[in-house]
């Protein structure tokens, strides 16, 4: 607004002063000339003066610039927020899968330490502690477990008693077969319709060496 009011009284002040001094009789006409170009010139000054809006850019930058800021602080905290929300989600579910494992593992060494019991007549039908117990041989695979291991990538690793190579092929497939079984019913391993079916990948071992191995639908290998 300063500018185009300096520009208007420029125009006005310099159109006047010329007009007064090319009607002056007084002023010899080869002066005039020269005072005619030079107000053309102010003229031209002034109009400039008039349209010139530098200030209103400036602060039309100045205004837009804490927008900017804003803008930029906002997304760096969407992002760190969304960070953060991953990455406690991840957490949550790594907590969730140990502690599902944790829980499998401890229904196993259970259900183990029962079948132990039956195996060797320490355990009545009802489980309950007895003195005079009739070992049950349904149970006589456990007498050659010493664990039984869930693993996070759903799969057992079942750790046996080197007697257990001495067994026949046959009664090795049989009992590899039980300890499937009863390591497929325990809780809180929330097994599949398609993992029930097939049972999970089992290895046996013993020591560290694999002495066998399953495969889909209850199939075993167990090499010599």
């Amino acid at each position: 607004m300063e500018y185009f009011i300096f520009g208007l009284i420029f125009i006005v002040l310099f159109s006047y002063l010329s007009w007064i001094a090319y009607k002056s009789k007084k002023v010899n006409r080869f002066v005039k000339i020269p005072i005619v170009l030079m107000t053309g010139f102010m003229v031209v000054i002034g109009v400039v003066l008039l349209f010139a809006r530098p200030s209103s850019n400036s602060a039309s930058n100045e205004h837009n610039q804490p927008r900017n800021t804003n803008n930029s602080v906002s997304k760096s905290t969407s992002k760190s927020t969304a960070k953060k929300s991953r990455s406690l989600s991840q957490r949550a579910k790594t907590t969730s899968e140990s502690e599902r494992v944790t829980k499998v593992n401890n229904s196993l060494k259970k259900v183990l330490t029962q079948s132990q019991g039956f195996a060797t007549g320490k355990l009545d039908k009802d489980g309950n502690p007895t003195n005079n117990g009739t070992p049950n041989d349904n149970f006589a695979w456990a007498l050659y477990v010493q664990k039984i291991v869930f693993n996070k990538n759903r799969s057992f690793s079942v750790y046996m008693d080197p007697k257990f190579t001495e067994l026949s092929e046959d009664t090795k497939k049989s009992y590899a077969h039980s300890i499937q079984n009863i390591s497929m019913s325990v809780d809180d391993l929330n097994a599949s319709d398609s993992e029930v079916e097939d049972g999970l990948h089992t290895e046996f071992l013993v020591g560290q060496k694999i002495v066998g191995i399953s495969s889909s639908g209850y199939n075993y290998s167990f090499p010599k």
